[in-house]
Order: structure tokens, then sequence, then C-alpha cells
């Protein structure tokens, strides 16, 4: 179970003093790619909405006005006295492959054009250099000789 602790400093060379920490750093770091991905998601949700309305409303077009190229085979009907109208399959497919070919490449746009993006990718690279930099064998030697002497060793 992970326990959160919060707080709040106004000194800025306390700020300044912790943000050295290597794991402060990528703490800060996830909580902007926090920050970044709720706004996104956020954005695509109203892209979304927009997005379904508009393919609906192409549709709705193309039924309300058939041509030759675009005949008034959208709908299926169904029962005797109480028609039951429903839109084809195949036309409910081609809504949503619609909506979701519109709205991944507004997410993209979207991702792409927010300021944070550059810093993020270069912040991100340097983690992953960081990591790949790393030498876990001998960090693993190293916490396993700690432990092994602390239980073993007699403080």
């Amino acid at each position: 179970m992970a326990t959160t602790v919060k707080m709040m400093f106004n000194d800025r060379d306390a700020i300044l003093e912790l943000a050295k920490d290597p794991e402060v750093q990528a703490k800060i770091k996830v909580a902007i790619v926090d920050e970044v991905a709720k706004r996104a998601a956020k954005a695509a949700q109203t892209a979304l909405g927009e997005t379904i309305g508009d393919a609906v409303n192409q549709e709705l077009d193309k039924f309300n006005h058939p041509s030759a190229r675009d005949p008034n085979n959208l709908f299926t009907r169904s029962g005797e006295w109480c028609q039951h109208v429903a839109l084809k399959p195949d036309v409910q497919k081609k809504i949503r492959d619609h909506v979701r070919a519109v709205l991944t490449q507004q997410m993209d746009e979207l991702v792409n054009s927010l300021p944070e993006m550059a810093e993020l990718k270069r912040e991100l690279a340097e983690q992953v250099a960081n990591v790949k930099g790393m030498n876990v064998r001998e960090m693993l030697k190293a916490e396993i000789e700690r432990v092994v002497s602390k239980k073993f060793g007699g403080s």
C-alpha cells in the first residue's frame, strides 16, 4: 500500500535543493505527464462529441437528400404497425470508422501542439538514457550485501 505525503514549500532554495534528487525529479516529471494526459483526455472528449455529431449529421443529410451516388439505403425498418428505424450495420461501421479516423487525427494534432511536448520528449529521453546507463547488477549486488550485512553482520 503506497503512502502519499503532500508538502507545500514557500522557500525557493528548499524547493531547488529537493529538486536535485533524481527520484524527486522523476516524480515531478510523472506529475507533468499526468497533467498533460488529463488535458489531452478532456480535449479528446470534446472532440469526440463534436466528431460524432458531425458524422451523424453527414449521414442524415445523405438520407434526407438522396442522390444516384448516395441512394437512400442507410436505414432498416422493421415491424408492421410501429416502424422501428435503425441505421444499417454497414452505415454504423462507416460512422465509427469516420469518427475514429477524425478523432485520431485531432488527438495527434492536439498532443503535438502542446507547448510542453518538446520539453517532455527531451526529459523522457534523458530519463531513458539515465536508466540505460544504470549498472543494475552492481546496484543489486550492493543492496544484497547491505541486507545480508544488516541481517547477519550484527549491527
